[in-house]
């Protein structure tokens, strides 16, 4: 289902785009992952309960929201899917008819940084399979979040994740299901990828990138 107009409009300032803001990592890896956190963040977003898989960002075809939907079809009917950014294009929305989806999934719309670090909150794991991403905001978003990552192996996506998500070929929906399954059936693979992203996020700080870009800077002076 689509909320109309997002929840951006109901407080806080509105991503358009919902490519998390530079910077709103450091926000989010104060949130600690509770039940009472995710129960709260669920009534506040109005999620259904049960199994959520979450996608951030854009519609366009490197986003790969068909093999998205495609990866919900094999999972089990309890598991469902929660998207902020754009709604889905006509295309898109005839594709998860077709596959029977449609009642599975919820668009937020865009929404603002506090319903972002909700949603990180209220869902289970952050689903990324990109055909491409330059850096991707989104899977350190949720690791500072504590949400378990799954993304492709394709662009900077391994390299920004390191160990610390479980990375899938984006071509093959059978190989992203089964890694999405392991993460929502294994305890065990939940609390390590928890543990190992927080890690991970707390790299990724503007004091870091700043530091390093006036390394190269200097290294280059003669």
């Amino acid at each position: 289902r689509a909320l109309p107009g997002g929840l951006g409009s109901r407080g806080g300032r509105s991503n358009s785009s919902n490519e998390p803001p530079a910077g709103s990592a450091s926000a989010a890896v104060r949130a600690k992952r509770s039940a009472t956190f995710t129960t709260r963040a669920r009534r506040t977003l109005r999620l259904p309960g049960g199994t959520l898989v979450a996608h951030v960002g854009q519609t366009a075809y490197y986003k790969n929201i068909d093999g998205i939907l495609e990866t919900l079809s094999l999972l089990d009917k309890s598991v469902q899917l929660v998207r902020a950014g754009p709604l889905f294009q006509p295309a898109q929305r005839l594709l998860a008819s077709r596959l029977g989806v449609l009642d599975r999934v919820h668009e937020l719309g865009p929404i603002s940084k506090t319903h972002l670090i909700q949603l990180y909150q209220a869902a289970d794991l952050l689903l990324y399979p990109s055909w491409y991403e330059g850096q991707g905001l989104p899977p350190l978003e949720a690791m500072a979040c504590k949400l378990p990552v799954v993304v492709s192996d394709r662009g900077a996506l391994p390299e920004t994740v390191g160990d610390a998500a479980l990375v899938v070929d984006p071509s093959s929906p059978e190989r992203i299901s089964s890694a999405v399954a392991q993460v929502l059936n294994n305890p065990e693979l939940r609390a390590r990828l928890q543990t190992a992203g927080l890690e991970r996020a707390a790299r990724f700080r503007w004091e870091t990138t700043a530091a390093k870009t006036l390394e190269a800077y200097q290294a280059l002076q003669v």
